[in-house]
């Protein structure tokens, strides 16, 4: 009997399972929960609709200027962050492997501050009292001050930080 639980062709499944297990508990299964609450009205009455709560979130507006900040984020962070991070990988390659080590440690300094700090550093720069927003006021003291994240620049900050924060991690 315990040969033929644990022969060659049986090992392969139990190896199997938990993986399969852990697969269908933590994506399938809610994968179809979704697809469940997706198709009907609310959670009390249930009722079929079909495809018209899928139909009606791509009609709000709110939803496409997501999908559209998504990939315009995606599509400009990503191909910068990778180009950027080659650019300072092959220019700090030929330094001194002393000075290479600490320019390097400055790169990753930002991925290893909490993100809480992080926070607070940027909203000191670029609320609406804050550091870019004294610097045009010294320069130009008819600007009124702007509101850097209500703004339609508020992406490319985001980008930006997104950049600062993550590309001493793909150089290294």
């Amino acid at each position: 009997m315990v040969k033929r639980i644990f022969n060659h062709e049986n090992t392969i499944y139990l190896l199997l399972l938990p993986s399969l297990a852990g697969l269908a508990l933590f994506f399938l299964v809610p994968f179809g929960i979704s697809m469940f609450y997706a198709s009907i009205d609310n959670v009390v009455s249930r009722q079929f609709v079909g495809l018209t709560n899928l139909v009606n979130t791509w009609n709000n507006q709110a939803f496409r200027l997501a999908v559209r900040n998504t990939l315009t984020f995606m599509g400009v962070s990503i191909p910068l962050n990778m180009i950027l991070a080659l650019a300072l990988a092959l220019v700090l390659s030929p330094i001194g492997p002393r000075v290479r080590r600490v320019l390097m440690v400055f790169f990753i300094l930002p991925l290893v501050i909490p993100s809480g700090s992080m926070v607070f550093f940027w909203r000191a720069l670029i609320a609406v009292n804050g550091m870019f927003n004294r610097m045009f006021f010294v320069y130009d003291g008819t600007a009124m001050p702007t509101d850097w994240l209500n703004s339609p620049h508020a992406l490319w900050f985001v980008i930006g930080i997104f950049i600062w924060k993550n590309v001493g991690f793909n150089m290294i």
